[in-house]
């Protein structure tokens, strides 16, 4: 009730401006309907609207008719069609998903959300038992539900821990970025540095991995890389990571 109340009241303030003749363009009320209206609207719709049913995606359930409406409601504003217009055609004319597919992929997103947790949030042990306990007979939460109908876990997830300094950290290190590749030649014909160790990485071919290369008062001393693998199993991110890594063992 509360959502349909949410998508009428959006739906009365926009209606005064959405005049086929006189009112604002219909790329601003689709943008206006996609980034105010369904986020209020479908606000925690992983919690009070069912999951698809993956044996019948295309059924759309009962509970999602009155907010069909709203969006129905939406797509005569946007397209200036009929009211005998059928719902189909005119989400395909106001480039919309259908609403049911609108909602999956909110609840999906949600789901996602879910799953990259850290184990410190309050939320997180209750992932974890809804996804170590799933398919119940009885008493099933929409944790349960969205975990039954998206193939989603949180081990599957990669977690990156985020490095946090205080706003008065300042790094030990000098961080020299230059403006172009002249002037990154001649600061680095400039540097009268005893060691300089270069380090990069990268991706080639569906691989990621890393180099370095140590000099010695101009003059090449050592090198090392190291492939990590797949592109679809690491990153860039790794593979810069691995370079400072392969760096130090040089130095």
């Amino acid at each position: 009730a509360a959502a349909l109340a949410k998508g009428q009241a959006w739906l009365q303030r926009v209606s005064h401006i959405a005049k086929p003749a006189s009112g604002v363009a219909a790329s601003c009320i689709h943008h206006l309907y996609m980034s105010q209206a369904v986020p209020h609207m479908l606000y925690r719709a992983e919690l009070f609207l069912p999951p698809p049913d993956l044996r019948n995606p295309t059924k759309v359930p009962v509970t999602f008719l009155p907010l069909r409406s709203i969006q129905w409601k939406a797509a005569l504003l946007i397209t200036g069609g009929l009211h005998s217009s059928p719902y189909d055609a005119l989400d395909l004319l106001a480039d919309l998903l259908s609403f049911h597919l609108l909602v999956s992929r909110m609840q999906w997103q949600a789901l996602l959300r879910y799953c990259t947790l850290p184990v410190s949030h309050p939320l997180a042990s209750f992932v974890q038992k809804a996804v170590s306990y799933q398919c119940l007979h009885v008493h099933n939460s929409p944790l349960h539900l969205l975990f039954e109908a998206f193939p989603l876990h949180p081990k599957h997830i990669e977690m990156i821990t985020v490095a946090r300094y205080t706003p008065s950290w300042s790094p030990p290190f000098t961080v020299q970025i230059a403006k172009d590749t002249c002037s990154a030649i001649i600061q680095d014909a400039n540097d009268a540095s005893d060691i300089v160790i270069y380090t990069d990485g990268s991706g080639f071919k569906n691989k990621i991995g890393a180099s370095v290369v140590l000099y010695h008062r101009g003059r090449r001393v050592d090198s090392l890389c190291y492939q990590l693998g797949r592109d679809s199993a690491y990153a860039v991110y790794n593979a810069e990571s691995l370079g400072l890594v392969l760096g130090a063992r040089l130095l």
